[in-house]
């Protein structure tokens, strides 16, 4: 796992950590961390999440960069979100700019009767590892720069372990 508690502020636990099952030829490995009361950066997150993929070979990572930087893997991301999530209402894709380089990210907007929620996913690659953020909040409490952030910090921490 490259994301750690020591890269989040004090109040901060972990939820759930694991290894998930796949039908390919790569290793996932998970974290969720408790983080609903704790502000982080300048966000209130109600879920924060760091999944790392080992694949076999570099250019599969390159490739699953790519995928998620594209139109059509944005629309994937949106239906298994949108799937997964079971939150009424609209929901929308569109991809995430400014930041640091080397990295691809989509911000998912959903409006729901509650009010508008965000989803933030950030993607980098070291290697043949590729690393993934993703968030959710309240769309007024969340910015995409502090997702941005903890992703610099997982792919310092990365790079130093390979």
């Amino acid at each position: 796992m490259t994301f750690s508690l020591e890269d989040l502020p004090p109040g901060v636990s972990v939820e759930g950590e694991g290894r998930k099952q796949t039908t390919s030829d790569k290793v996932v490995y998970f974290r969720s961390f408790q983080v609903r009361s704790t502000p982080i950066l300048g966000s209130r997150f109600l879920t924060l999440r760091a999944e790392s993929q080992l694949v076999a070979k570099e250019n599969d990572a390159r490739v699953s960069l790519e995928l998620l930087s594209s139109k059509r893997g944005r629309a994937v991301l949106l239906r298994t979100f949108v799937h997964r999530a079971d939150i009424p209402g609209r929901a929308t894709v569109a991809p995430l700019a400014g930041l640091p380089a080397g990295m691809v990210g989509s911000v998912i907007s959903l409006r729901t009767p509650k009010g508008p929620f965000q989803a933030f996913l950030i993607t980098l690659r070291v290697s043949n590892v590729v690393e993934s953020l993703t968030s959710f909040g309240p769309a007024a409490d969340v910015d995409a720069e502090d997702l941005a952030a903890l992703a610099v910090k997982a792919r310092d921490r990365l790079e130093r372990s390979l």
